[in-house]
């Protein structure tokens, strides 16, 4: 390897001193312990405060070794970078190194708040070389570095947010070459350059480069060169731009593209989503896996290259691991050769064979693509594949790339999903597997991947065709507007706010405010429905208790007969009603049984069970029918069902999931207070009265992982799965367990399982409900608790009943110590 012993010349500024690295002095830099004002040059024990002040104090050549801490003070402007700069490494060749690595030594520049960007007057670079060709960085974490400009039009006002690297002759003309520093083994996250990102005129080796954004070129790096390094979840108008070479790099899940790199080498170019979806476009690929399907990526050479390639040659990319599969395509398609030219523009110590991961490298034959060189077998179990790109959250994290996907070491497991950007609200709903699943009222998704290794279930999103706004309140709303599509000019009334977006087509949103829906609606013979819904319609309020639908009683008997009003009326299509309370919703009497006899809260105009139509988020109340006084028929999801009441099941035809069923009463109608019949409920908790008898289901269906408790006697269902009953002194299901479940406060409402810890006895009892479940998916629901949060899976093993998720007593000195 060539060694950077660089002698000044004309080239370079002559106040420039240049020596080598051979023999250097070594300067010290504690964020706890040091002083800038006794530190001093080859005393280990009189370290300086800031690394600026080290390297102020340091001659060329010299190592300035950085102890553990987070470094944020010490701010350098220079105008030639017309920018504030964390450390200013100025007319000197120093070697920057870490002693703990970038896990625990932070060099933290400052982003400006007041911009969307974060560039701007209050920005601060983490790190600024100026005519210091061959200074090396190393074992650090760069984060929170920004450009203090915007303007893209002279080159002093842009760079990278971490580090830019400029060499000015005696003529001032700069130079932007890669190897003017190099930057080794490093984390760069969250740094943003309007050209540049992470970095300007350096060479990366070893680093992981994620999270920053260049908004005119080079999110992870302008003018420069990577070797070894995985890039990934930046963005910007492209990832990578101009430079010399990329080798042996991961390139994956970025919004941009690799473009005008002049050559790209050994390696994987997947997943990033540039302008029209591009992932690589004017560049030279040589041994390097790509994907260009269906488009042209106007490639200026390509040799050895497989440029549709498969996205799954890493192991699970969106958990972290970005190793590559064993027997994936890319664990022979490099080149030892290609590292050769990189091995010579490295200064002493550096070594280009060594991979990402630490591993060594092979100096000939053939080697893997990519930053990692082990291939590892593929996760346990099966992944779950994202085909969108920039739309959805994984973990809060953004995925970027088309095609990045999971997979699952444990089994059953739930990866948590968010959508983003589509509007508000977010999205009609996922598409998981060909089926539409609706998530959270925050646009959250829970997804259990395929037991099976090497199985996939590819999700996507389905964005809304238009987005229609209801509000009651008269000062706010009006029928009269021409479109609704405006939050600051919404409908008043559901129903016309509802036919707007049904005009609009399939898949729409209406997206009501807080307040009463107590007006407007359809008349169907001798009932009439608050809100009818013919189309696959998402309706979203503003939660339970906020925004409210209600319908009335009859006027000749306030209850059932001539003229009730029931709350919801689906008379065909899909899609879902959500986050609503629906309240004194009723139907006609008699005993007939027909369509104005069904529903009261909701009638989906189904039998057996038809779950095309969802209720998601609601409280349903004070609802009275012959059949389903809550609701007949569809599926009932985190849904609270109290004080409804009906001759023939409260919820009828239906599954339940989640939801909480209580107050029933026997006495309010004649026959027994049926809480679900004909229809199966699922981590349902069901609280009645021990005076009355209920029947859960019928002797075909089944109740799984759910709850009963307080009930005179039980009839059905046939089984009861991984379900529990307590005070109840008769069931006639088999397999179920008797306990008592500890709940929170049953008086009080609060049904949450609990813990108890005496710290005295250092004894802890724990409900019998938490991990005493059967595992069950529902097929076509996000599958949460009663508050939208993922299932308590324990030992692989759901909670029962709605709530997965414990209320914690500790029991300390004789005290109660209630943790919520």
């Amino acid at each position: 390897m060539k060694t950077l012993s660089i002698i000044a010349s004309a080239a370079f500024s002559s106040a420039v001193a240049l020596a080598s690295y051979a023999d250097p002095g070594v300067v010290w830099v504690d964020a706890k312990k040091g002083n800038d004002s006794t530190g001093a040059r080859n005393r280990e024990s009189n370290p300086y405060k800031t690394i600026q002040a080290a390297v102020d104090a340091a001659e060329s050549g010299d190592e300035v070794k950085v102890r553990p801490g987070v470094y944020d003070s010490g701010a350098a402007y220079l105008s030639t970078f017309e920018s504030s700069n964390l450390v200013l490494v100025r007319n000197k060749r120093l070697k920057i190194v870490s002693t703990g690595g970038p896990e625990v030594t932070h060099i933290v520049g400052k982003v400006d708040t007041s911009s969307a960007t974060g560039i701007g007057s209050g920005a601060v670079r983490c790190i600024a070389i100026l005519n210091a060709p061959g200074t090396i960085v190393q074992g650090f974490t760069l984060r929170n570095g920004a450009t203090s400009t915007t303007t893209s039009s002279t080159h002093p006002k842009c760079g990278g947010g971490a580090v830019e690297s400029i060499v000015i002759d005696s003529s001032n003309n700069r130079s932007y070459a890669a190897t003017n520093a190099f930057v080794v083994g490093c984390v760069i996250t969250n740094c943003y350059g309007q050209r540049g990102g992470a970095f300007r005129g350096v060479t990366a080796l070893r680093c992981r480069i994620e999270d920053c954004r260049g908004d005119n070129s080079g999110s992870a790096g302008r003018d420069c060169s990577f070797v070894n390094c995985l890039i990934t979840g930046n963005k910007g108008a492209n990832v990578v731009y101009f430079g010399s070479y990329v080798v042996n790099c991961t390139i994956a899940n970025n919004a941009g593209s690799v473009q005008d790199s002049p050559r790209v080498l050994n390696s994987i170019v997947l997943g990033n989503n540039g302008s029209s979806g591009v992932n690589v476009s004017t560049v030279a690929l040589t041994n390097t896996l790509t994907c260009i399907s269906g488009y042209d990526a106007n490639l200026k050479g390509c040799s050895n290259s497989n440029t549709d390639a498969l996205p799954d040659q890493f192991v699970s990319p969106l958990s972290g691991d970005w190793r590559i599969v064993s027997g994936s395509q890319a664990e022979t398609a490099g080149d030892a050769s290609l590292l050769a030219e990189v091995a010579a523009d490295l200064p002493d110590g550096l070594d280009a064979y060594v991979d990402f991961y630490g591993n060594a490298i092979p100096q000939s034959g053939t080697i893997a693509a990519g930053c990692c060189q082990a291939a590892a077998q593929p996760t346990a179990h099966g992944s779950v594949l994202f085909s969108d790109a920039g739309t959805v959250l994984f973990d809060g994290r953004r995925i970027y790339g088309k095609n990045m996907y999971i997979g699952a070491d444990a089994w059953p497991t739930q990866f948590t999903f968010q959508a983003v950007g589509k509007g508000d609200p977010a999205i009609f709903a996922f598409n998981v597997g060909g089926k539409y699943v609706y998530p959270t009222m925050d646009d959250v998704i829970y997804i259990v991947p395929p037991e099976e290794s090497g199985s996939v279930v590819t999700c996507s999103v389905k964005a809304a065709t238009t987005t229609i706004y209801v509000n009651p309140d008269p000062n706010v709303g009006s029928d009269s507007t021409t479109a609704g599509t405006d939050p600051s000019a919404p409908y008043r009334t559901l129903q016309i706010a509802y036919s707007a977006a049904s005009r609009a087509g399939n898949y729409s949103v209406v997206r009501a405010a807080a307040g009463e829906y107590c007006e407007g609606g359809t008349a169907n013979g001798t009932v009439s429905n608050r809100l009818e819904i013919a189309k696959a319609i998402r309706v979203i309020g503003a939660g339970r208790d906020k925004s409210v639908i209600r319908g009335h009683a009859a006027p000749s008997t306030g209850g059932l007969g001539d003229y009730a009003m029931r709350c919801i009326y689906r008379s065909a299509g899909a899609g879902c009603v959500q986050g609503f309370t629906l309240a004194d919703g009723y139907t006609q009497s008699g005993t007939t049984d027909s369509y104005a006899r069904r529903g009261g809260g909701v009638y989906c105009n189904a039998t057996y069970a038809n779950t095309d139509f969802h209720v998601l988020d609601c409280t349903i109340t004070n609802c009275c029918s012959v059949r389903g006084g809550a609701g007949y028929s569809g599926s009932y999801e985190r849904c609270h069902v109290v004080d409804c009441h009906s001759n023939g099941g409260v919820v009828r035809y239906a599954q339940m999931v989640s939801c909480v069923v209580d107050n029933l009463q026997s006495a309010t109608m004649s026959g027994s207070g049926n809480s679900n019949m004909y229809g199966n409920p699922y981590y349902t908790t069901f609280i009645g009265r021990n005076t009355d008898e209920y029947v859960i289901a019928t002797s075909d269906s089944a109740m799984v992982n759910s709850l009963v408790v307080r009930t005179k006697a039980l009839k059905g269902p046939a089984s009861a799965i991984g379900s529990y009953a307590w005070d109840v002194p008769s069931f006639t299901a088999t397999a179920i367990t008797y306990a008592d479940p500890m709940l929170a406060d049953m008086d009080g409402g609060d049904y949450r399982p609990t813990v108890i810890v005496d710290k005295r006895t250092s004894k802890t009892t724990i409900s019998p409900l938490l991990g005493g479940g059967t595992w069950y998916e529902v097929a076509g629901v996000n599958m949460t608790d009663f508050n939208g949060m993922p299932l308590n899976i324990i030992a692989g093993r759901p909670t029962a009943g709605a709530f997965q998720w414990p209320h914690v007593i500790t029991i300390k000195n004789g005290m109660l110590l209630f943790i919520r």
